[in-house]
């Protein structure tokens, strides 16, 4: 085993929601990653974009609410006390709320702890314990005042996006209608769309969704714009809604699989980056470098589209009950890469028309909306659930970690806190019984 004495980095101080404070020896020099992602408002200038992406930290930009640091810090905790000093920063780390830690080279931060793992000396150093906290930077200040207030405000958000983007469609059929050509490229590209949207989202395995869609593939858009727009906000709406709905069905801790793209094509957001896939290769001109107007009116379409299926996700994220801060958080910053990910793409394409007077000029609706839907998961997740990772020093059975880890629960209904332990680490059948030392049990507390 690791050396912990040999390896301590200094102190880090770290102050608990209740306002405890830890002053904590680090096992090696902490590091943070951090990802910045914001708008810069601009003057309006004719026929130009009023809003451009940013990486610079250094401009003056509306942020999203994803840009804190996210770290992984392992505390050490060595000596006759180690023991009874660890689990009294186990139990600060799952009390409720935000904390404050203190670097030596930094200013204070404001952090939300997201899950711990907890390692017991095992050949080295007996009398250690060594917890590795994952924490993510938030803001000082609480954003919205309530959750009701909060799931509205980007309810309503999403409504007054889709009424623009749908209008911007409307508007510019008005402008295609003279021109045959232009019109029959057009309709070909929408028809397109709906191809694409049907597919990634699967509607026509839902009897619902597919008979709004028939509907909506039998009018014509030269004549239907914004209503056919309009109905195919509500397919999104419906299908992110569906989504949300799958999980409420399957066991309590099918949520990592559930939301996190990290954990692969089961992932709710899945057939949402398809989607969003498919719609970045449909708006990518081929065979010449110059946009014609079919070209700009395809971009167009594929980007009303692209806002609404992402302010559908936004929408719908914000009344999902997440079983763990972890998981909260990585919802919001899913939901943020999604929107980052088209909005950098179609803005690199708005910037390759040449003519300004075809130029598309976006609403910076759908930015508002991600950012207030990643605000209000972000502040929710502070009354979740912290994941603490255990990794044994010792054989266990299931029966006595159910007892060990769960005891009101487990004197409440001892065969249903087994269920739930089992469930939680997808135990197999040989570990039902007895779990090996060095294993990794996982407790939500």
């Amino acid at each position: 085993m690791v050396d912990y004495i040999s390896q301590s980095r200094g102190v880090v101080t770290w102050t608990s929601p209740k306002g405890k404070v830890f002053n904590l020896k680090l096992v090696k020099e902490p590091e943070y990653t951090r990802k910045h992602v914001g708008t810069v408002k601009e003057n309006p200038k004719p026929k130009k974009s009023t809003t451009k992406k940013i990486t610079d930290s250094n401009d003056t930009f509306s942020d999203l609410g994803m840009a804190g640091r996210d770290c992984t810090l392992d505390f050490l905790f060595i000596g006759q006390k180690h023991d009874t000093e660890s689990k009294a920063f186990e139990t600060a780390l799952c009390e409720t709320g935000k904390s404050r830690l203190l670097f030596d080279f930094e200013d204070e931060l404001t952090v939300n702890v997201l899950d711990f793992t907890v390692k017991k000396g095992l050949i080295t150093n007996v009398n250690s314990t060594v917890i590795s906290v994952n924490f993510h930077e938030t803001s000082k200040t609480t954003y919205p005042k309530s959750k009701k207030s909060g799931a509205k405000a980007v309810k309503q958000s999403v409504e007054k996006t889709n009424t623009i983007t749908a209008q911007s469609l409307a508007d510019s059929v008005e402008n295609v209608k003279n021109n045959t050509g232009r019109m029959q490229k057009f309709m070909a590209s929408y028809s397109k769309m709906l191809n694409n949207v049907s597919s990634a989202l699967s509607t026509a395995n839902n009897i619902s969704l597919n008979s709004i869609m028939t509907d909506i593939m039998g009018q014509n858009v030269m004549s239907n714009a914004f209503t056919m727009t309009s109905q195919l906000q509500i397919v999104m709406s419906k299908a992110a809604n569906l989504a949300m709905k799958v999980r409420g069905a399957t066991s309590d801790f099918s949520l990592s699989s559930f939301i996190s793209s990290a954990a692969g094509t089961s992932s709710i957001f899945g057939p949402w980056q398809t989607l969003i896939a498919s719609l970045m290769t449909a708006s990518t001109p081929t065979g010449s470098t110059n946009y014609q107007k079919s070209d700009i009116d395809n971009i167009l379409i594929n980007d009303v589209t692209a806002s609404s299926a992402i302010a559908a996700i936004a929408g719908n994220l914000v009344d999902l009950d997440f079983e763990t801060r972890k998981y909260a958080v990585e919802a919001a910053k899913d939901l943020s890469d999604l929107e980052e990910t088209w909005t950098d793409f179609v803005e690199d394409k708005i910037s390759q028309i040449t003519d300004l007077n075809d130029t598309i000029i976006r609403d910076s609706g759908l930015n508002d909306v991600v950012s207030d839907a990643c605000g209000d998961i972000i502040n929710k997740s502070y009354e979740l659930k912290v994941e603490k990772t255990i990794i044994l020093s010792e054989d266990k059975t299931v029966i006595e970690l159910a007892m060990e880890n769960y005891p009101e629960k487990f004197e409440e209904n001892p065969d249903e806190t087994i269920r739930y332990l089992i469930t939680s680490n997808n135990l197999s059948d040989d570990e039902f019984f007895l779990l090996k030392r060095g294993s990794e049990v996982k407790i939500y507390v």
